[in-house]
């Protein structure tokens, strides 16, 4: 693959059920896949990708589109039956200025540095990631972009891990009043959110451990 492709199209029409780690090279076809594995296209150089062919996977490993720092824009939606999320999905995708979370309502558990380093994000609607527990390591880290973010679909977590919205300094205020069932958290929780002048730490009543 040469650094001068600027858009892929995954297609396939022969089946295929696992492919191995750092898959970016050689494109096996895709299209009856329901799993993938570390590094799945990390760090290509992207501007856009559809992710259709990929309508069957149930599981995406680790660093899923990792460093993919090219990419605009991304439709989530062939992803609507996935329900595990390897860490450090679309860790690094800076450019990205939205991002639908929608087809992820039936994700059960995500790995650490989830949505990391997207600086580009201003907003996102968390709600699709309703059944999660806990929330872990690096949630949101370094996503320097948001302005505004709302917790009440963590209502019931009770526990989240290191770095939750670390370094989230473009959040001029932030309601803890929804994670009210937290009795643990991390280290470092929201280290670096420089932006916040007034933080109500009131609702977290219940916690018995702190990083």
């Amino acid at each position: 693959m040469t650094a001068a492709v600027r858009a892929f199209v995954v297609a396939s029409d022969v089946e295929v059920t696992s492919v191995g780690d750092e898959f970016l090279l050689d494109l096996m076809p895709l299209a009856c896949l329901t799993s993938v594995d570390d590094g799945f296209l990390s760090y290509c150089g992207f501007t856009s990708l559809d992710l259709t062919p990929l309508a069957q996977l149930t599981c995406v490993g680790n660093n899923f589109l990792l460093g993919c720092s090219g990419l605009t824009a991304l439709d989530l939606t062939p992803l609507a039956l996935v329900i595990n999320i390897g860490g450090g999905f679309l860790f690094g995708c800076s450019r990205l200025t939205a991002l639908d979370l929608t087809p992820l309502v039936r994700v059960t558990s995500v790995g650490g540095s989830f949505l990391s380093r997207c600086r580009g994000l201003s907003a996102l609607d968390l709600r699709p990631l309703a059944r999660l527990t806990p929330v872990r390591d690096g949630f949101l880290a370094k996503c320097t972009g948001l302005t505004t973010l709302d917790l009440t679909p963590f209502a019931h977590v009770t526990s989240v891990g290191s770095w939750f919205l670390y370094d989230c300094h473009g959040l001029p205020a932030l309601d803890l009043t929804p994670l009210a069932s937290l009795t643990a958290v991390g280290d470092s929780f929201l280290v670096c959110c420089t932006g916040l002048t007034v933080l109500d730490l009131t609702p977290l009543a219940h916690l018995n451990s702190a990083g």
